[in-house]
């Protein structure tokens, strides 16, 4: 995550989908997604590799970036002293499979991040 960070252009935004680690998550991905229903191979998911959004929230925005990584404009301004950048999270929301769940049809619940997920990280000006 952080070399993707570091390819951003000042106001570029990272999409981050993943698997939340919750009982939830490990009853919906592997038991019945892996095991009841058959939709995926058994394992082909790692419970203790999947991400909260708390987690990649510290990873991707903890850490402070000078100059104009991935800009393609060369470091500093034109005044002659590095620009600073944070990674500030602009939007978070669950990616929810609604009932009846053979159907596979799926919705976006920003309440609801106990499963899949997907956050957007936007590099912004200090």
């Amino acid at each position: 995550l952080r070399s993707a960070v570091s390819l951003l252009r000042p106001d570029g935004i990272l999409f981050v989908s993943t698997i939340n680690r919750t009982w939830k998550s490990y009853g919906m991905a592997i038991v019945a997604a892996e095991y009841i229903s058959g939709k995926v191979p058994v394992g082909t998911h790692d419970w203790n590799r999947f991400w909260s959004p708390d987690e990649v929230e510290r990873m991707v925005c903890d850490v402070e970036h000078g100059g104009d990584s991935g800009s393609g404009s060369g470091s500093g301004s034109a005044t002659g002293h590095e620009e600073k950048y944070v990674m500030k999270q602009v939007g978070l929301s669950g990616m929810v499979i609604q009932p009846p769940f053979v159907n596979l049809k799926w919705s976006l619940d920003p309440l609801d991040t106990d499963v899949n997920w997907i956050g957007a990280y936007q590099k912004q000006r200090v």
